[in-house]
């Protein structure tokens, strides 16, 4: 059994919420039974990873690597907090929304700065942050909400490794729908993989066509 330990009183994310609890147990079977078994090593991101709880929670289940995407400095600074706790170390970025993209060749490294902690979470200026290129994972963890999983689907799939797999929550059995059709071109088998009262689990395969953006 996994136990992890978390910040008290922190907003973003308990682990308590059902979607979190989906998304952890098809991880960590996941990583079981098609990935450590065969001793390979995977990497894994967590996009919108408030206090980073599925990345840390991957590297807990046996990934090699796991990075943690957020737009909340503070969110990053708890998250980094979360890791000492527990004795894992990982990486949190921002995306720079500005330069998210790919070219017309299908190439999608996206931006991000990474966010180091500086001693003083209560003052965004005091982090270190340095701007980095992210390559494609093979497990892209998105617990977000509808519409963000829709308005980012060609970020979620361009950075999700050709064969890799894509888990999607913080959604309504009701939104489940929409939301893979917004992801259907670039994983065709997606599919409602779980389900936790009204809360929906997606999970696909990416196929090879390119991740292309707009100019």
């Amino acid at each position: 059994m996994k136990v992890m330990t978390l910040e008290g009183g922190a907003a973003f994310g308990s682990g308590e919420h059902p979607t979190t609890h989906m998304c952890c147990a098809w991880l960590q079977e996941w990583l079981e039974q098609h990935a450590l078994a065969g001793g390979r090593e995977v990497s894994v991101c967590d996009y919108g990873a408030g206090s980073g709880i599925l990345a840390l929670a991957a590297l807990m289940f046996g990934a090699s690597t796991a990075v943690g995407v957020e737009i909340d400095p503070f969110a990053i600074q708890s998250a980094y907090r979360n890791a000492a706790m527990n004795g894992l170390e990982t990486v949190f970025l921002l995306p720079v929304e500005k330069k998210l993209g790919g070219k017309k060749d299908g190439d999608t490294r996206a931006k991000f700065l990474v966010v180091r902690p500086a001693g003083n979470e209560k003052e965004e200026e005091e982090m270190e942050m340095e701007e980095v290129n992210i390559t494609p994972t093979d497990v892209m963890l998105a617990n977000i909400l509808k519409r963000p999983l829709i308005e980012l689907s060609k970020q979620i799939s361009g950075l999700t490794k050709l064969g890799g797999k894509v888990v999607l929550a913080g959604l309504l059995v009701e939104q489940a729908e929409s939301v893979m059709e917004a992801y259907r071109r670039y994983f065709p088998d997606i599919h409602q993989a779980n389900s936790m009262g009204e809360w929906a689990l997606l999970v696909g395969t990416r196929n090879n066509e390119p991740v292309v953006f707009e100019e």
